[in-house]
C-alpha cells in the first residue's frame, strides 16, 4: 500500500480493488559465473538455511507483515499474470499466499 500512496496514487484512475490481486511472476534470482560452481552452492546453501531457520519469513514479516494485514488477501479473487520475460526455468513459480 505504501508504494501505492507514495506513487501510484498520483496517476488519475489508478486505485486499489479491494476484491482483486493479480500476481505477477517476477522472481529475484542471483546468477553467478559459471566458472564459480562453488560460489554458486554456498548461496544456494546459505540461502536454504535461512529459509529452514525461519530468518527469511521474520524479516519477511518485519518489512511486509502490515501490508499483508492490509491487503486482506483471503478475501480476493486472485488472476495470475504471465510474464513472457521470465526464463522457462522459473515459470512453476505460484503464488503462495498461506504462507504470508
Amino acid at each position: 500500500m505504501v508504494v501505492y500512496y507514495n506513487r501510484a496514487s498520483h496517476h488519475e484512475g489508478l486505485i486499489v480493488d479491494d476484491n482483486i490481486l493479480l500476481f505477477y511472476q517476477f522472481p529475484l534470482v542471483f546468477y553467478v559465473k559459471p566458472e564459480l560452481p562453488q560460489l554458486a552452492e554456498r548461496i544456494d546453501d546459505e540461502f536454504q538455511k535461512i529459509i529452514t531457520s525461519g530468518k527469511l519469513d521474520s524479516i519477511f514479516d518485519n518489512h511486509y507483515g502490515d501490508i499483508v494485514e492490509q491487503l486482506n488477501l483471503e478475501k480476493r479473487v486472485m488472476s495470475l499474470l504471465d510474464n513472457p520475460l521470465i526464463p522457462d526455468d522459473f515459470r512453476h513459480i505460484k503464488p503462495d499466499l498461506d504462507n504470508l
